[in-house]
């Protein structure tokens, strides 16, 4: 059921949980492996100093990336972090499965650190968020990113006056990946949308049936799926629930933390679901 393979069991064996004050204590210490466990364009616009950069599309990638750059380095000490920490309970489990030795992972992710950290606030950039602020700044306060409807991938104002930009439909990273056929659909979907906000109306507002029960499961989402406002972070051609789905609306949540490790086997299960 897990979206990687191995034997072994999150519930039952994972990194231990570290808070803010015992995790700056772990990564200052120049012989702890600090490990960013977030895909490729999540890092790109923040980390936590020294972090190694496993550069994954998505978790799936991870085993091989254990196995060509840490299989020597297995009695040292792992401290892994991710968004909001789901992730991070898959990762570490499999890492032990392999036979690390000493791994710990940031309770409930980066944004519980920001959240509880004050002074000593070792975060460098912004933090790419699943909802419609795109990032946020070490202070949990809305970043300075925008985000491309066609790859997801977070730009910057710079990155806005590239000719490869167009509102709605593509930028400079994702140009000359997608097709002729999508810039054209995306290009019609974004003309949608203008001409609804020039109406007064959110574009697509009212549906009912699936769209509306997939709005009451992952909002953030939904809303991009259903609506399609540029500013809503925007970004699957065919959005559905995934691990960011998940890392936001999930375990890092303490209330749902507190239902207990049988919620954790669920919310494992159900990511694994949303992978394939």
């Amino acid at each position: 059921m897990l979206p990687l393979k191995g034997d072994f069991d999150p519930v039952t064996a994972r990194g231990k949980h570290l808070n803010h004050l015992d995790w700056n204590k772990l990564i200052t210490d120049p012989n702890t492996i600090i490990l960013d466990v977030r895909n490729n364009y999540e890092t790109e616009i923040g980390t936590f100093k020294n972090s190694i950069i496993p550069k994954m599309d998505n978790l799936t990638e991870f085993p091989h990336f254990v196995d060509k750059e840490l299989s020597e380095i297995k009695k040292k000490k792992i401290a892994m972090f991710c968004t909001g920490g789901i992730r991070c309970e898959i990762a570490s489990s499999f890492m032990m499965n392999e036979g690390f030795e000493d791994v710990y992972q940031l309770d409930g992710g980066i944004l519980r650190y920001l959240k509880d950290v004050q002074d000593e606030n070792l975060w460098e950039g912004e933090c790419f968020v699943f909802d419609e602020r795109v990032t946020v700044d070490k202070n949990l306060k809305p970043g300075n990113f925008l985000q491309c409807f066609g790859c997801r991938r977070p730009l910057s104002k710079t990155d806005l006056e590239s000719k490869y930009y167009e509102k709605g439909v593509s930028c400079h990273k994702c140009y000359n990946v997608s097709s002729k056929k999508d810039k054209e659909r995306f290009s019609q979907r974004q003309l949608q949308i203008e001409l609804a906000e020039e109406r007064g109306h959110v574009h697509g507002e009212g549906r009912e049936g699936a769209s509306s029960h997939y709005l009451r499961l992952f909002p953030s989402a939904g809303h991009r799926a259903v609506c399609g406002r540029q500013d809503a972070s925007p970004g699957r051609s065919d959005p559905g629930p995934g691990f960011e789905d998940f890392e936001r609306d999930g375990i890092a949540d303490p209330r749902r933390r507190q239902k207990g490790e049988e919620r954790l086997r669920e919310e494992v299960r159900g990511v694994s679901r949303a992978l394939h």
